[in-house]
């Protein structure tokens, strides 16, 4: 049985602002990577729940989704409806109901979203080539 891949990459072409403060610059990382709608998620919650999870990162911890409510002082339920949205995309993971964040680093989790991108970039392109070839274009 073949693989499907789902592959859901939201990247948005925003003015880089240099900024001394990690916070902006977390900002800006999760707005270019769609990490939350900011016209919808006003409160910029999926972004808080986002930090939480850097932070529990740098500390080695898994988070349940409760811990992740108190810290990021949002309901279980936006928490958990976030939850879902970032395994999708591969950016957090579980174990025994906790979570985490998927990479090591955000530079890791970049750099995984490229190499995931250029492999389907490289599969479309290759079938692209194909149809051509066949079609005689």
């Amino acid at each position: 049985m073949e693989r499907i891949r789902k592959i859901t990459i939201t990247i948005r072409d925003s003015p880089n602002k240099t900024s001394k403060n990690v916070n902006d610059e977390l900002l800006w990382l999760s707005d270019v990577l769609g990490l939350f709608d900011s016209k919808r998620d006003r409160e910029k919650s999926k972004f808080r729940l986002f930090v939480e999870l850097i932070k529990a990162k740098k500390e080695r911890e898994f988070l349940s989704s409760d811990e992740l409510a108190e810290r990021a002082r949002l309901s279980r339920g936006t928490i958990i409806h976030h939850i879902h949205d970032l395994e999708d995309r591969g950016f957090i993971i579980h174990k025994n109901k906790k979570y985490q964040l998927s990479r090591r680093n955000i530079e890791l989790l970049i750099r995984d979203i490229k190499r995931e991108f250029d492999d389907f970039y490289d599969d479309i392109n290759d079938m692209a080539r194909r149809v051509d070839r066949e079609l005689e274009l």
